[in-house]
């Protein structure tokens, strides 16, 4: 079990800040539209319904080397919706988009100050598992638990411990995703070895 969990259930439309989360406490407005991210309850997901830019955070890890993941609900461009971590603000960010729906349409990012940089690029699937590790200056980029391309340098934003969903200044009320993970490395996805000491009597 991961520190954060959602999967986006709920009975009628709600805003992502008034919504509580499986497991964790609650997703928290940081800057931008208190409306602009809301959980359908049509189909479990998450939207986008304004025009404002919005970065909105899941539980503070209080670990700048943590993970985050979510399921991908649909291969329409996104117009800039991310899935963040080591976030400073709504302009400055490690995140992945689904930005088209070609071989490239899948991309890790950098933002800084607005300005994108592609860290790597690739086909996304609808239904499957999108995951960034941050370790360090280290990233990683998965699909479905197999990792995607190499081990990326990245020295940007290696003491930010924000992490969650970043909304663009276009409107869109397409599905964007489906399910949400947040957890320091190690923490709830990892495998516990427990050491147990073993004593016998020997008799000669």
């Amino acid at each position: 079990m991961a520190a954060f969990e959602d999967t986006f259930t709920e009975a009628v439309d709600t805003l992502l800040t008034a919504h509580t989360p499986d497991v964790g406490t609650a997703w928290t407005l940081q800057s931008g539209d208190n409306t602009n991210l809301m959980v359908r309850a049509l189909n479990d997901t998450l939207v986008s319904t304004s025009v404002t830019i919005t970065l909105v955070t899941s539980d503070e890890l209080g670990d700048p080397d943590c993970y985050v993941e979510a399921e991908l609900a649909t291969l329409s461009s996104q117009n800039g919706r991310y899935v963040v971590l080591r976030a400073q603000d709504a302009t400055n960010f490690i995140g992945w988009i689904l930005a088209g729906t070609g071989g490239a349409g899948m991309r890790l990012v950098k933002v800084v100050g607005g300005s994108t940089t592609n860290l790597l690029t690739m086909q996304g699937v609808t239904g499957r598992v999108y995951r960034i590790e941050a370790e360090g200056s280290t990233l990683r980029f998965y699909e479905d638990g197999v990792q995607q391309g190499s081990d990326i340098t990245e020295t940007a934003f290696q003491t930010e411990t924000k992490q969650g969903i970043r909304a663009n200044s276009s409107l869109s009320t397409l599905d964007f995703i489906s399910t949400y993970n947040a957890d320091v490395l190690g923490g709830g996805s990892g495998i516990s070895i427990a050491v147990t000491e073993v004593k016998s009597n020997r008799i000669d």
